[in-house]
């Protein structure tokens, strides 16, 4: 299983070489690291080691020099196919919008060699072998454009229903929301901390402080991508069917 400090580096190896460059914000970790590797590190509000969301949102937005802004966990891969999806989209809806999608699974048990000019080959390659394509609950990136007028939550990061909750209210807010499933190659690397399921995660303080915030707002059976009304294919953007 790939180890913390591993799987990160891995992941923002994969967010810097995507063009055109972005601008990469990570809350708390290694200072150190995280401006070794090309990301800019901020110092946030934590409980239980992670951020609460809505400090996240009302940070990124305030430090962010772009209008379209990405959320995903911090040991995700990105591809090339991103950019091209996220312009795609701010083409057709130039207002306020949502993308989600599905991520895929693969174990990942060393360094990735960004060196090799065909890296990007060879991991879409192990990704399709492996064939583990996520569920529709599980969102490891939200992008999105700013401002958005919803009330956040002070849910904390890293644990299930913030993410239901982002879909859920983008809806309820008449907000554009697409699946990028098929046109983004999202990868999460499957890893060994104490809390890498869902339901293990559920059931710690983090969780359940979460739990009793979706409950509340009556999420359940909601905001999965599935629920989205466009999807966008190689062919474009359509309504689901």
């Amino acid at each position: 299983m790939a180890n913390n400090r591993m799987a990160f580096l891995n992941a923002i190896r994969s967010w810097v070489r995507i063009e055109p460059r972005l601008e990469i914000l990570v809350f708390g970790g290694d200072r150190g690291l995280i401006e070794q590797e090309g990301g800019y590190w901020v110092d946030s509000r934590e409980v239980y080691g992670r951020p609460y969301f809505d400090d996240f949102i009302e940070t990124a937005e305030v430090l962010s020099s772009n209008d379209v802004l990405m959320y995903c966990t911090d040991h995700l891969i990105l591809t090339s196919d991103l950019a091209p999806t996220v312009e795609r989209v701010c083409e057709v809806f130039p207002g306020n919008f949502v993308i989600v999608g599905k991520r895929w699974q693969l174990d990942v048990q060393e360094d990735i060699d960004f060196s090799k000019p065909n890296w990007e080959a060879i991991l879409r390659g192990h990704v399709l072998w492996a064939d583990s394509l996520g569920s529709q609950a599980a969102k490891d990136y939200i992008i999105f454009r700013q401002p958005l007028d919803l009330p956040v939550p002070n849910f904390i990061m890293g644990y299930p229903w913030y993410d239901t909750w982002f879909v859920w209210a983008a809806l309820q807010a008449g907000y554009p929301v697409i699946d990028a499933s098929a046109t983004v190659m999202a990868i999460h690397q499957s890893h060994g901390f104490p809390e890498g399921n869902v339901e293990a995660r559920e059931e710690t303080p983090g969780g359940q402080h979460n739990r009793k915030i979706g409950k509340s707002l009556n999420l359940d059976g909601k905001g999965a991508t599935s629920h989205t009304p466009y999807v966008i294919t190689y062919d474009g953007i359509s309504k689901r069917l």
